[in-house]
């Protein structure tokens, strides 16, 4: 690619990496809105700068994906037909935005387990389960998105509100 971001590897493990990304850099932020008072000019200065230069990853992870996604929904010029089997996404179980928002949140939790930010002696077993649970997220979205791309449609429930 000629635009200098890095477009290698698939658009689940993109977007874990800019999930990633940006964990770690609500962590470097909030340990400087928190703890500010507490550093030193030097230590602040240098979270100040790996900061700038998470913040500098997250939106080239972000470019990233939205190019592997627009890249992977153009147009091939023949439209494939609609599977009868295609299988139909519910929403908060298998959506799309479902299975992200879920390697998002495994993956905050994994950024706990690896840092030791909690107490807990099973760390190192609960990061390993940790990234299975990812690797499995992963696999799963994307044999969603690429049954997407056969069927040439994304087929979901429409969820009912309770409220207005």
């Amino acid at each position: 690619m000629t635009d200098g971001f890095n477009h290698s590897g698939s658009i689940a493990a993109q977007a874990n990496r800019l999930s990633r990304e940006s964990t770690l850099l609500a962590d470097l932020e909030n340990a400087l809105e928190h703890d500010i008072r507490a550093l030193s000019r030097e230590t602040a200065a240098s979270i100040k700068a790996e900061a700038t230069e998470r913040r500098t990853r997250v939106a080239e992870a972000s470019k990233a994906l939205s190019y592997a996604i627009v890249e992977a929904f153009k147009p091939s010029g023949t439209r494939p037909a609609r599977g009868r089997d295609a299988r139909i996404s519910i929403p908060n179980y298998n959506t799309l935005s479902t299975l992200i928002d879920r390697i998002s949140i495994e993956n905050v939790k994994l950024a706990h387990f690896e840092k030791g930010s909690i107490r807990d002696p099973n760390l190192g077993q609960k990061a390993r389960v940790q990234r299975a649970m990812l690797e499995s997220l992963q696999t799963e979205l994307e044999a969603r998105i690429q049954t997407m791309l056969k069927d040439g449609a994304y087929s979901y429930m429409k969820e009912e509100r309770t409220f207005a």
